[in-house]
C-alpha cells in the first residue's frame, strides 16, 4: 500500500518526543491499518506478501513546522513503527537495523529463518 496520505491525529501530550506521542501514533497506526502492518496473509483486505515495509518521511513544508519539530515528530513516528514491527515479528524474530545512504535506516524484524519479514 503506498501514497495512503496524510492523517489528523490528536496526541495525548504536548512534546512531539514524549513516550505518550510515541504510543499514540502507533495506537493511529493499529486503529487505521493495523492488518496491512502486522498481518502476512492480508486477511480478506490485501494479498498474502513475504514483506511488510513502513516508509516514514520527515514533513518538510507543512503547516508552518519548523525542522525541528519535523524531525522530532518523524524520530517518534519511526519508533512507533518499530515496535509494531517488533510486536508482528514475534519474540523469536531477528532484529537488525543498519544505515543506508539510499533508505535512510532501516530496521528489519525477520521471522526465524522464513524469508517473510517486517521493515520499518
Amino acid at each position: 500500500m503506498e501514497n495512503i496520505g496524510c492523517h489528523n491525529s490528536t496526541f495525548n501530550s504536548r512534546y512531539y518526543n514524549s513516550e505518550q506521542t510515541i504510543r499514540d501514533i502507533r495506537k493511529a497506526l493499529l486503529n487505521n491499518l493495523g492488518t496491512a502492518l502486522t498481518n502476512m496473509s492480508g486477511k480478506e483486505t490485501y494479498w498474502n506478501v513475504d514483506v511488510i515495509q513502513v516508509v516514514v518521511k520527515q514533513l518538510k513544508g507543512f503547516y508552518g513546522f519548523e525542522s525541528e519539530h519535523a524531525g522530532t515528530l518523524t524520530t517518534s513516528a519511526v519508533t512507533a513503527a518499530k515496535r509494531i514491527c517488533d510486536e508482528a515479528a514475534g519474540s523469536n524474530s531477528l532484529l537488525t537495523e543498519r544505515k543506508d545512504s539510499t533508505q535512510g535506516s532501516v530496521y528489519i524484524g525477520q521471522i526465524g529463518t522464513h524469508p517473510r519479514n517486517f521493515r520499518s
